[in-house]
């Protein structure tokens, strides 16, 4: 089995994903033709198997299913041979696994540098308090953190005071503000828990409700973890399996529980994160423009492109403002958030650096021409378009009026236009070394343009104001 395109590991939700397979034979044995099948499976269901088109001689065209966010697609492929039976491109046991894609977006982050409306409650305990504030470490009290956990400074910890400051004689509770977690993802904390005695009385218990069911556990942690701090996560299926639905109401409750034989509970909690799981697809595309000082350099529809970027040895370009052309031939650029742009050349002709997103800055580096292309990548840096190639020439410097390239603008090059011109003598190279009156075309002009610049002291080449700025 070969695969020219490669096998995807990643796709589109409710999107159909494409990849050929051809098939070989093996020890001169003979292939079934039409005798491929894809098999696959959605979230370890079932195994559903189906033939496989087969539009050239041992060449199959597989189309995966249609899938939903967030699933996990099992797939491997089988044909046959006329004397071996059924061969399998992979052990079906260990299958191709392609993901629906999804993008990771934290709408919540909270270091608990500032008061962002968490509250306290006192369930029974006389004292472990929760506070929020910088870890005092007492030298004295060997059942604190040294630290918070992230770095920023504050935390959550239970009664954050020199001396015997532990959770005695009941609970305390945490509560955080109304979340919203109306959408799939996750909720990651960092937690300290230092128990004394590890028997399951003892313990800090996570809590959610999403505003009408009541508080239902998400998460129990009731083994001493030392003086360390433990990041954990709880993926919104855990959240919908306890019976709490998602919503936009959501809050979150954390309680150190000091049960059962006197004991030593001290807890913390630090770097409270939601994230969302959010489903997104690529931009469609066909096209693009670029454009410096409202002028276009490069017109691309679909695959033809007009234009080129061009630049001398040690010049620059810059301003480059490069915009895509969508479905309704609209210029966008698309949403910063989930895309962004790249740019691909083959060999370091010029350094192209990418500002702001979509804005480009060009420098030529050593004479030569490259065939670059403009890509708007999806989040998880897939590829959502590429576009066909584009000219980049870097040229080498060149003294304006010096056609025949001899380091001086004399009559010489006012023959050599001439011979050019009207004897078709060899082209100035480049061309534009010989458009010294700045029109846009080298003919007999541009001749006496260098003869007068000569002998009769008129303006430099490229400078027909004679203002000592180059105008072409």
């Amino acid at each position: 089995f070969a695969y020219p395109q490669g096998i995807p590991d990643q796709i589109s939700p409710d999107q159909n994903s494409f990849f050929i397979v051809e098939v070989n034979s093996v020890n001169n044995g003979i292939p079934v033709p039409n005798s491929g099948q894809l098999h696959y499976s959605i979230d370890d269901g079932p195994v559903t198997s189906v033939d496989l088109n087969m539009p050239d001689p041992d060449v199959y065209h597989v189309y995966l299913p249609l899938v939903d966010c967030n699933s996990r697609l099992e797939f491997y492929i089988t044909a046959e041979e006329q004397e071996n039976g059924v061969f399998y491109d992979t052990d079906p046991d260990n299958p191709h696994v392609a993901y629906s894609m999804v993008d990771v977006h934290t709408s919540i982050q909270d270091n608990f540098e500032s008061d962002a409306g968490w509250t306290t409650e006192v369930a029974g305990a006389s004292s472990g308090y929760w506070q929020r504030g910088v870890p005092v470490d007492d030298d004295s009290w060997d059942y604190d953190p040294a630290s918070d956990a992230d770095g920023s400074g504050q935390c959550y910890l239970t009664q954050n005071q020199y001396g015997n400051t532990d959770v005695d004689d009941g609970a305390v509770r945490l509560i955080s503000p109304s979340i919203d977690l109306s959408v799939d993802g996750a909720v990651s904390y960092s937690y300290f828990l230092k128990l004394t005695d590890s028997d399951g009385s003892d313990k800090l218990l996570v809590e959610a409700n999403d505003g009408t069911s009541g508080w239902k556990e998400i998460a129990r942690h009731d083994q001493d973890n030392d003086l360390a701090w433990t990041s954990h996560t709880i993926p919104s299926s855990t959240i919908t399996a306890a019976g709490v639905s998602l919503t936009d109401q959501m809050q979150f409750r954390f309680t150190a529980n000091d049960g059962g034989t006197q004991s030593i509970v001290e807890a913390g909690i630090d770097a409270f994160k939601v994230e969302e799981h959010l489903c997104e697809t690529p931009p469609e595309l066909k096209g693009l423009v670029i454009k410096q000082n409202d002028s276009t350099l490069v017109n691309v529809i679909n695959s033809n492109v007009i234009g080129a970027l061009e630049l001398g040895i040690g010049d620059t370009l810059d301003q480059l403002e490069v915009w895509f052309r969508d479905m309704d031939d609209s210029l966008v650029r698309p949403n910063t958030e989930y895309n962004f742009m790249q740019v691909t050349q083959p060999d370091q002709i010029a350094d192209l650096e990418i500002i702001n997103d979509y804005d480009l800055v060009i420098e030529g580096l050593q004479a030569g021409l490259n065939n670059i292309s403009f890509s708007v990548v999806f989040t998880n840096d897939i590829p959502a378009y590429s576009s066909p190639e584009v000219q980049l020439i870097v040229s080498e410097p060149y003294l304006c009026g010096d056609v025949n390239d001899d380091d001086a603008v004399d009559i010489s090059d006012a023959i050599f236009i001439i011979n050019y011109a009207f004897a078709g003598g060899p082209a100035p190279d480049p061309l534009e070394s010989a458009d010294v009156n700045c029109d846009s075309t080298v003919e007999v002009s541009d001749a006496v343009y260098i003869i007068n610049f000569a002998f009769a002291g008129g303006s430099t080449p490229c400078d027909p104001d004679g203002d000592s700025i180059p105008d072409c």
